[in-house]
């Protein structure tokens, strides 16, 4: 028939898709060779999605998509600590954590000025060391601001056509994952760009479900708002009975360690002494104490290997998973592979 076609075959899978060439090329002009952009699920998650009305993102935003920059480290008059600067590692679902590596100036803000953040804003990681740190989108809120961003995230600013709550969650679903992940190229790192960003279609529900799943919404950032306080509170009330509130240990510019004394790492930081005082404190404890081993089982988990994840099943749980707060379920492993590794599974308490 003279139809031109590109047969992909799936690493570690007995998957094989035939597309025709024109297929290759997406909605920006871009040929596309990479495998995984050809997946059978994404090619089924699009067609129910043409089955609903629905706007590209680029298409329902006040201003256009951008990225945004880290200002000079070597300038220390670009950071300070007014700005947040939000990069990945602060991004998770639904929200920003507040573990801030750097704070911008005025004067660094003022050099990524165009990314400046504003309360329901949506930001979005698009550069990561694997799928599942790409896609992450975090509603701003007051409690986040003055705030930027760096180059790893997305700035998403919507007008009034949809609500930010819905945009956010939906963004957060598996569907709205699945289709960033579909745009996304894997390299040495995965990402994609604001243009890519822009194509990422979002549909059109009723009224009815949309105010649901924003009122949804706001109630779970209640409910993670009580969270924090609660375990706040947990935190100081330990503090209080072992002790420990005016503990202020000093870190010296120097210090030596005798030979003699159980001298068996080589990392300073190991004999910094304020981890000798931190024992001495708690061995001092009136109630007494014990070894984390006399409490507790430990043992340590497996890695089953990338090849073996799988879109659903049991969750498998990583280190990037484990948050103070939250576990958070991004890869899985198919009930076949969960039974040889079934005694390493956590029990409720």
């Amino acid at each position: 028939s003279g139809v031109r076609i590109i047969k992909f075959h799936f690493q570690n899978s007995m998957e094989i898709n035939i597309v025709n060439l024109q297929e290759a090329f997406d909605a920006t002009g871009n040929f596309r060779l990479d495998p995984n952009h050809y997946k059978k699920t994404y090619k089924e998650l699009k067609r129910k999605l043409s089955k609903h009305s629905s706007f590209a993102l680029g298409e329902i935003v006040k201003v256009k998509i951008a990225t945004g920059h880290t200002p000079s480290m070597s300038n220390q008059h670009f950071y300070g600590e007014k700005f947040n600067f939000i990069k990945t590692d602060n991004v998770r679902d639904l929200e920003v954590f507040d573990n801030y590596e750097h704070k911008l100036s005025d004067l660094g803000n003022e050099k990524i000025k165009r990314t400046e953040l504003k309360e329901n804003d949506i930001v979005m990681t698009i550069i990561g060391a694997s799928d599942k740190v790409v896609g992450r989108a975090a509603l701003i809120q007051s409690k986040d601001l003055p705030a930027n961003i760096n180059q790893n995230i997305v700035l998403i600013r919507l007008n009034e056509q949809l609500s930010p709550e819905y945009v956010c969650t939906y963004l957060n679903s598996n569907i709205g994952k699945n289709l960033t992940w579909h745009r996304s190229r894997q390299t040495e790192q995965v990402n994609l760009n604001c243009g890519e960003v822009e194509q990422i279609r979002v549909p059109i529900l009723s009224n009815e479900i949309q105010n649901t799943v924003t009122n949804n919404f706001f109630k779970a950032k209640e409910k993670l708002k009580e969270a924090k306080i609660a375990l706040e509170k947990a935190k100081s009330i330990i503090i209080k009975e072992s002790n420990f509130v005016d503990w202020d240990p000093k870190t010296p510019k120097s210090f030596s360690v005798p030979y003699s004394s159980n001298f068996h790492r080589l990392d300073a930081e190991y004999y910094q002494p304020k981890y000798k005082d931190l024992v001495q404190k708690i061995k001092s404890n009136k109630k007494g104490w014990a070894c984390l081993k006399d409490l507790v089982k430990i043992s340590k988990g497996q890695e089953v290997g990338s090849d073996l994840y799988t879109d659903n099943g049991i969750p498998f749980t990583r280190v990037s998973n484990v948050s103070e707060r939250r576990l958070s379920k991004e890869k899985y492993i198919d009930h076949s592979i969960y039974k040889d590794y079934i005694k390493l599974q956590p029990k409720k308490q």
